[in-house]
């Protein structure tokens, strides 16, 4: 291996759905403004609801909020591997973090911009 990442099917099939992730759930805010996918895992950045004048932490529709993202993201790529008869499985459940200033948010974009780059370094790798 020559220390170089390239994406299998299913890595060129995430990229994608998160791409268009904010298109097909077009009757709410979704901004991704960086996300990398690496061989096991994959990160973003991801703001629901920002531009939306209402009160965010109300009991109602459950399918804009992030669990309902994520879970959309697992399941088309999920349907797209069994499609295409690639074993696969997702962990369960996801890591989140709400970032709360701009120097978090920076912190945490050069984390993710820079995941690729650490991937040797990684425990998996």
């Amino acid at each position: 291996m020559n220390n170089e990442m390239s994406f299998t099917l299913l890595g060129i099939e995430l990229q994608k759905i998160i791409e268009n992730t904010p298109l097909v759930r077009n009757d709410q805010y979704i901004d991704i403004p960086i996300y990398t996918v690496m061989p096991n895992h994959f990160h973003m950045i991801i703001t629901l609801n920002h531009k939306i004048d209402c009160h965010q932490h109300y009991f109602g529709v459950q399918r804009k909020n992030l669990s309902s993202v994520i879970r959309g993201i697992k399941s088309r790529l999920t349907s797209f591997a069994m499609k295409n008869n690639i074993s696969f499985q997702w962990q369960s459940g996801f890591y989140e973090h709400i970032i709360q200033n701009e120097r978090a948010f920076s912190k945490i974009y050069d984390y993710i911009q820079n995941n690729v780059i650490n991937w040797s370094a990684d425990r998996f790798y």
